[in-house]
């Protein structure tokens, strides 16, 4: 029934299901599915929460509540069948990810059908932790999904040395239990490789690279819970944004590829970035300066 959800609805509903079937309800409701959804939202999610500042932990209290609210069975049942809200939130998902153009259905076109149903327990959650405006969400969710789309046609643009930097930026999240890459994870990814174009200026600019990894690890050491099993990290707000200003970079230096160059510009120019406050510890702040001395480095390739 499920084989065109992704991974991460998949995985919503299956954390969802194992609830209602633990507790003995008699049906599968949005709140489980929001239950489930809320282990670990998604990329899309993820970015939209923390955009409109939605408190997560007022919202998981009052999911669980919604939950325990269900009154349980004598006899719990293995498989619980699904609440109509429910059935109509995962139909509304269905026809989101259809009219997006999508080719599989994820936890984004599911949180859209479950808070467009209005008597959902979905929207009761969201109500209920201080969060009413369900219109906005919508709104957020959509256009995130585009900036989405729109992003992995910037990282196709990626040459090599960017390509592995992002590479390790994210096995740097992982290993410090993160589940967002961020700024800090992109810089690191980059200064790990000396003979790039971003380490070859920073060292010209006298930075020491070794002080510069140490600083980073000091500004974001590693979280102490493990996220759960399964799960890669993605990227938070901060570094879409430099990925973007990347984009812009490459384009106002007339080249048709994204290069550690424009990621390390990209850096500076989110200002109170965990990236751009290590380079600045380190001594590096003058986006000019750097800018000339990238154009200087690319010219004698």
């Amino acid at each position: 029934m499920f084989e065109k959800f992704n991974e991460g609805a998949q995985r919503s509903l299956i954390l969802g299901q194992e609830a209602a079937a633990r507790e003995k309800h008699e049906h599968l409701g949005t709140e489980h599915i929001m239950f489930g959804l809320l282990q670990a939202p998604g990329e899309v999610n993820s970015s939209v929460f923390k955009r409109l500042k939605v408190d997560l932990k007022k919202l998981v209290e009052q999911v669980e509540i919604l939950v325990e609210a269900n009154k349980p069975m004598e006899e719990g049942k293995p498989d619980v069948p699904f609440s109509d809200s429910a059935k109509k939130a995962i139909e509304n998902g269905v026809v989101i990810s259809r009219e997006m153009g999508e080719e599989s259905i994820g936890q984004e076109h599911l949180l859209i059908g479950m808070i467009s149903v209005p008597e959902s327990g979905a929207v009761k959650a969201f109500k209920d932790s201080g969060f009413g405006d369900v219109a906005r969400l919508e709104e957020a969710i959509r256009r995130e999904v585009d900036s989405t789309k729109k992003r992995k046609t910037i990282l196709a643009l990626l040459n090599e040395d960017a390509s592995k930097a992002l590479v390790q930026a994210r096995e740097e999240a992982r290993e410090g239990w993160n589940n967002f890459i961020g700024t800090e994870h992109i810089l690191l990814g980059m200064v790990k490789n000396l003979e790039c174009p971003a380490s070859r200026v920073l060292i010209k600019h006298g930075v020491d690279m070794r002080l510069l990894q140490k600083t980073i690890r000091e500004i974001t050491p590693p979280r102490k819970e493990k996220p759960m099993e399964g799960l890669l990290p993605h990227f938070d707000i901060e570094a879409k944004q430099v990925i973007d200003n990347a984009e812009n970079e490459a384009k106002g230096m007339g080249h048709s590829y994204i290069g550690t160059e424009h990621l390390l510009l990209g850096i500076l120019s989110v200002k109170t970035c965990a990236g751009a406050s290590a380079l600045n510890r380190t001594g590096v702040s003058n986006i000019k300066k750097v800018k000339f001395s990238l154009a200087k480095e690319l010219e004698g390739r």
